[in-house]
Order: structure tokens, then sequence, then C-alpha cells
């Protein structure tokens, strides 16, 4: 796998980080959605396996960054207009701000309520704040609008993949679904 990019398609790398993320987001959403409706019993386990899967996609958002920062991409087809390029990048932008402020605030959330993270049992994130009701509270409220933000800008992002791929019929898609190296 390498780690940079060649001149027209991403990395498996790259792949990777946006493939793994996208399943994750898929998992987080679906586990929101069906939380109440687990057996009082299960309820901790599958929050600690929430808030365990928000860490890792937050961790996965900063790797996904960091290779972005270092490793040239690929450059964008010249059939797609100027246009379509600013607003590729504004929400490119979007996304990876979303992607950190929806785990933060949860993490935040619990901090702030007390409440420890595990990472999938093995062990616990240190809590950087001190127990602070009223900033749970605030972070509880952003929490939930936040995700169905990145929700509506990732939904957003397929769109402009598909409309690439069916409409434009470039290979904008292709480029990043795995095994192509168009």
């Amino acid at each position: 796998m390498t780690i940079r990019s060649a001149s027209l398609h991403w990395n498996g790398l790259a792949k990777f980080f946006h493939w793994s993320i996208v399943v994750l987001l898929l998992a987080q959403g679906i586990a929101a959605v069906l939380m109440d409706g687990f057996p009082r019993e299960m309820r901790g386990t599958v929050m600690m396996l929430h808030k365990s899967t928000g860490v890792l996609i937050l961790l996965l958002a900063i790797a996904r960054l960091a290779w972005r920062l270092m490793s040239k991409a690929p450059p964008v087809l010249p059939e797609v207009s100027a246009a379509n390029r600013m607003l590729a990048q504004l929400g490119h932008v979007v996304l990876y701000v979303l992607l950190f402020a929806v785990p933060l605030s949860g993490f935040l959330m619990s901090a702030y309520g007390g409440r420890v993270t595990e990472f999938y049992g093995l062990f616990a994130l240190p809590n950087f704040v001190a127990a602070n009701d009223a900033m749970s509270a605030l972070m509880h409220q952003i929490h939930e609008p936040l995700f169905f933000a990145l929700v509506l800008a990732a939904a957003g992002h397929a769109a402009a993949a598909l409309y690439h791929h069916y409409i434009k019929r470039d290979a904008t898609l292709i480029r990043m679904l795995p095994g192509n190296r168009t």
C-alpha cells in the first residue's frame, strides 16, 4: 500500500480512511437510532461501543487529515468545472470540520457529565475537563444536530459522486472505489 497517491487515482491508504469512516458512520447512525430499543441491561455496552466508535472515527479523521496534508492528491479531472471544484473543496472542509466536531462534542458531553469514555473496554480515556452539568447539557444539545449536519454533508458528497458518475460520466467516483486505479 503506497503512502502517496499516484497521478490519477487515490491510493489504498486514502481509500482505507475514506471507506472505513463511511462504514463506521453508518454503524454510528444505526446504533444511535436503535439505542432506546435495546434492553436496559444492554444499553451500557451499546453506549460504550458507540463512544468507542466515535473515538475511532476521530482517530481515523486525524490520520486522514495528516495524510492529506502530507500527500499530494490526484489532480481534479480536467472536465470538472471551476465551480464544481470550489464546491468540492468547500464540501470537504465541511466534512472534515464535522468529522472532528461530532466525536469531540460526544466526548465532551460525557466528560463534562463526569462519565468515563472507555475505548472498546480496553482502557479509559482521561477526562481533560472537570464535571460541569451546564457544559454537558450544551454538548448534548449540539451533538445530535452536528451528527445530522454530518449526515447531510456526507449525503451531498455521495450525491455529487453519483452525479459525476451517472450524469457527467467522468471518473471522479471510480478513482475512490476500492481496487480501481483509473
